[in-house]
């Protein structure tokens, strides 16, 4: 990358988007405060109050190629309500290790815990979070989880109805099964990218967010032109008006148009008297006045019914319920800021009008140029005058929290909304004017249906604006027939217009209608000339703000990260890509990831079959199930390994539908990638578990195995490991531990009770001497679950003596007789509890004179 083309390249872009890169390299993140500036600074420019000059910009501080974070490590996860069917009891804690292998059956509720953690930390795709579809549901999803930041230990609780990730675990890297499709089928964004990348990444952010401000600012200011009537649509004056203003529209056009002298108004006169006797042309304009009445009368009140429906009524219920909610909120929030306060209401609406008119009085005059409250050295009130001690600061402080607070801010926004749509609600007609729009109409005045529609409208609005409460509201009648019926009115009637027309014979009327029609329309506009005006300045400002949403446009930036990220991250990713190939031993497969598209300054990839003529050709249809979770979990691990970062890894089954050699290099994968950062594997297969530890003892690293089980209250519950995956030192010492209980139940209770305790205690014993034989007396040469054969342990089988094939051949042998089904002839009759301990202590110190034999037979 060429440091000073980029410079040259931003020497032709906008100043304001020149300062706001200039900022964003020197401060890394942009404050409000910031962005705000950046507006108006954008907005001078469009209006060319910006000299051009060269911004001089740190790009060398770009050069550097990862963000460097602090350690993150995942601690526990626990405290699990209402999500799925997940209710343990105690918390998963992941042990203190760079390997947790988190063992457990199929729905066990491992992919429980991972979806938890994906939510968490905002990972992508992800499937929602239910509750328990077996049980009632709760009022809440929620879980606690306990990490750690650099040298800090961080507890947080999260529920399911924020659905906004915790901050310090959004760089967790997760993958399952929805995560190795994404990776085939769609396009990926590539995770971590260099610096100067990340760079043009804010610097659309930035843009986005100037233009949609900038996009809100053209809302509030809503054209509000008067309509020209419509009948005088076809004359100059009336086209000028609604064609022609803009803001080139100067004060001459203005006069030309709307100037209104009494020699208008005398012409005027007299045109309505020439024109006052009845005519054929006089009769037809009649008729057409009242369907013009009668027109608007049924748009209108089609329209009342729009703006007032069901629908409407319901949104303004539901605004409602929402501001009641947060000023409950805000009101307890204020409880608890203020609960000290020496005086009450504080708080309240008027102590917050008050604290408003403080602020504009501080800002404006008292102290202008600082932010209110102003705290800092011998400052004074600036209500009383008196000056500040540390009480009356520290209290200014928490006022000022609290005016900032998210509660406050959502009764705002609430309190705000509910009066936009009730403003919004149009103006009902009286009694009066209905009756006056009825008789324009040519109707009659009195209109039951109309008056009693037009009342119920009126009381639903009364409803609907009285109070803060949701309202309910009655069925308002239907005016269907009404508008048929008046509909087959219009349509006689301009039938007796064109009647009319057709009548008249005088062409001088049509003359004189003209001038009178233009001079009306003279006068009409010489009433809006305010309007006018202020519509004129209002585009002048539009036209502003369109220019400069233009200089927000990302098209440039985008381009240019495009080309960049070709020479820092699609060379970068491929090699990384091939790199995982051959350690996960699938570089025989022939794909490749391709750069997709740059779209808002965002890289995207896709895996590509390598030398395929036709792109038509997915991959996800021609590679087999083991191939597509080979290959993802390269893409996964070439994506998220970019950039220096010290997150954890969680992988949900990674070793899912693989064969045995991938299942080896997959685990010596995982091991080495603990060896950098915390890996997190969740589990059902016991090759895997095994293949696992068997690369972290040759690596030296020892590792934390969990397990998982479902109980009857639900899944999830961390548990002892099974003791055929215990090691036997470890799982004898466990059932040494139960016999105190075992004696004290045979001696209170009797052997009836004690029978069920022994008979678990044998089996168990039993699977022990299996173990032992397997891993101690034969050295672990071969293992279930395991297909590789250590056979240089060979040679030690010679240390085996006949003694030590009795000793264990004799305990198995009892022990199985007794696990026997008994017969009415032959009872079994379990040991004691001294007899056990006597057999299980005997095994133990077997073992222990076994293996000192052994490193003695190897030091001689």
């Amino acid at each position: 990358m060429k440091i000073e083309e980029l410079k040259q390249w931003f020497k032709k872009q906008p100043m304001w988007l020149q300062e706001a890169a200039k900022q964003i390299i020197e401060k890394g993140e942009l404050t409000d405060e910031d962005c705000t500036e950046l507006y108006e600074y954008c907005l001078n420019e469009a209006k060319r109050q910006i000299k051009k000059i060269n911004v001089d910009m740190p790009i060398n501080r770009l050069l550097s190629h990862g963000k460097s974070d602090s350690v993150i490590r995942l601690k526990s996860i626990g405290n699990i309500k209402n999500i799925n069917k997940l209710s343990p009891k105690k918390a998963l804690d992941f042990g203190d290790s760079n390997l947790s292998i988190i063992y457990g059956l199929n729905a066990s509720g491992k992919s429980g815990y991972v979806r938890i953690l994906k939510h968490i930390c905002g990972a992508n795709p992800r499937r929602p979070l239910f509750s328990n579809v077996y049980n009632y549901p709760t009022s809440e999803k929620k879980c606690t989880i306990k990490y750690q930041k650099g040298n800090e230990i961080k507890k947080k609780e999260w529920n399911t109805s924020d659905e906004k990730p915790i901050d310090d675990l959004t760089c967790l890297d997760i993958f399952d099964s929805e995560c190795a499709i994404s990776y085939i089928v769609n396009e990926n964004e590539v995770t971590y990218e260099p610096l100067v990348l990340s760079f043009f990444s804010d610097l659309v952010n930035v843009c986005e967010k100037i233009s949609s401000e900038i996009e809100s600012e053209i809302d509030k200011n809503p054209s509000k032109k008067p309509s020209c009537p419509l009948e005088y649509n076809d004359i100059e004056g009336a086209k000028w008006y609604n064609e022609k203003l803009s803001t080139s529209t100067i004060e001459q056009d203005i006069n030309n148009y709307c100037s209104w002298t009494e020699d208008n108004q005398q012409k005027l006169t007299e045109l309505h008297k020439r024109l006052a006797q009845e005519d054929p042309d006089e009769k037809a304009k009649e008729i057409r006045k009242k369907n013009i009445h009668l027109r608007n009368l049924i748009d209108h009140t089609t329209s009342l019914l729009e703006n007032l429906s069901n629908q409407k009524c319901k949104e303004i219920n539901q605004l409602k319920v929402e501001y009641v909610t947060a000023k409950k909120t805000a009101k307890a929030a204020a409880e608890q800021i203020f609960k000290d306060a020496a005086l009450d209401g504080v708080g309240s609406e008027i102590w917050k009008q008050l604290w408003q008119y403080a602020k504009e009085y501080s800002e404006q005059k008292a102290y202008k140029g600082q932010p209110f409250p102003v705290t800092s050295g011998d400052t004074l009130c600036v209500l009383c005058h008196q000056k500040l001690d540390e009480d009356a600061k520290s209290r200014f402080r928490s006022f000022k929290n609290f005016v900032k607070e998210e509660a406050q801010k959502a009764v705002e926004n609430a309190k705000k909304s509910l009066a936009n749509i009730i403003q919004s609600l149009p103006k009902i007609p009286a009694q009066e004017e209905l009756m006056t729009k009825l008789n324009a109409a040519g109707l009659s005045s009195d209109n039951p249906l109309l008056k009693t529609l037009y009342t119920e409208l009126e009381n639903r609005k009364s409803q609907l604006i009285s109070s803060d409460s949701p309202s309910d509201f009655i069925i308002l009648p239907s005016i269907e027939n009404w508008k048929n019926k008046a509909e087959t009115i219009i349509k006689e009637r301009e039938q007796k217009a064109t009647q009319h027309d057709e009548d008249a014979k005088e062409t001088n009327k049509d003359k004189l209608l003209a001038e009178k029609r233009e001079l009306q329309v003279r006068e009409w506009l010489s009433q809006q000339i305010d309007a006018i005006k202020a519509e004129v300045k209002r585009q002048e400002y539009i036209k502003i703000l369109n220019s400069a949403q233009k200089l927000t446009d990302t098209t440039a930036i985008s381009k240019k990260k495009s080309k960049l990220s070709e020479e820092l991250i699609t060379e970068d990713l491929v090699k990384r890509f091939n790199s995982e190939l051959v350690e996960l031993k699938a570089d025989r497969i022939k794909v490749e990831p391709v750069k997709s598209k740059t779209e808002k300054g965002k890289a995207y990839h896709q895996i590509q079959l390598k030398g395929v003529n036709s792109q038509s050709i997915k991959t996800v249809n021609i590679l087999s199930e083991g191939e597509i979770r080979i290959v993802a979990l390269s893409a996964f691990l070439a994506d998220v390994t970019g950039g220096k970062h010290s997150a954890p890894f969680v992988f949900d089954d990674p070793i899912s539908s693989l064969d045995q050699n991938f299942e080896e290099a997959v685990a010596q994968r995982l091991v080495k990638l603990s060896k950098e950062r915390q890996v997190i594997v969740f589990t059902h297969r016991l090759s895997t578990l095994g293949l696992l530890e068997e690369y972290a003892k040759q690596s030296n690293i020892e590792p934390d195995t969990l397990y998982v089980k479902e109980e009857h209250w639900g899944t999830g519950e961390p548990g002892d490991i099974p003791l055929f995956i215990k090691k036997p030192d470890k799982a004898l010492n466990d059932l040494i531990d139960q016999l105190p209980k075992a004696k004290t139940l045979l001696e209170t209770q009797g052997r009836d009770a004690y029978e069920g305790t022994a008979k678990s205690l044998v089996r168990d014993f039993r699977i022990i001497i299996e173990n032992v034989i397997e891993s101690v007396l034969l050295k672990d040469i071969v293992k279930r679950h395991r297909r590789k054969i250590h056979s240089q342990n060979v040679k030690d089988l010679t240390k085996i003596s006949n003694s030590d094939c009795k000793f264990i051949d004799n305990l198995m042998t009892e022990y199985s007789k007794l696990l026997h089904s008994p017969t009415e002839e032959i009872p079994v009759t379990f040991p004691g509890p001294k007899k056990l301990e006597e057999d299980f202590k005997s095994l133990k110190n077997w073992i222990k004179e076994f293996r000192r034999r052994e490193v003695h037979k190897e030091n001689k």
